[in-house]
């Protein structure tokens, strides 16, 4: 309420304000959103593979009311080792 006695105008700064958040939320979130799954698998390919792999069942997943339910990641023992099994042949390649 103070700031309306010395800005009477508040409409303006209330369009720059909704203007700016939905610049952001249009082309800044999905730029962020996107820039943090890469990184997410350049230092973590286990877990960026995992999250791949359970895309499909997270949007699957409901309970018996019809709500969804909280997403498990599984993974696999033979998809561990295959992974463990590539990471020791390139750290040998690299010795």
């Amino acid at each position: 309420m103070l700031f309306t006695l010395f800005y009477p105008h508040i409409g303006t700064i209330l369009g720059y304000v909704g203007a700016f958040t939905g610049f952001a939320i249009m082309y800044l979130l999905p730029v962020m959103v996107h820039l943090k799954r890469m990184k997410t698998r350049i230092t973590n390919p286990l877990l960026a593979e995992a999250l791949d792999m359970n895309a499909f069942l997270l949007s699957t997943m409901q309970n018996n009311d019809g709500l969804p339910t909280s997403p498990k990641i599984r993974i696999n023992d033979e998809f561990l080792k295959k992974r463990r099994t590539r990471l020791d042949e390139a750290d040998n390649q690299k010795k």
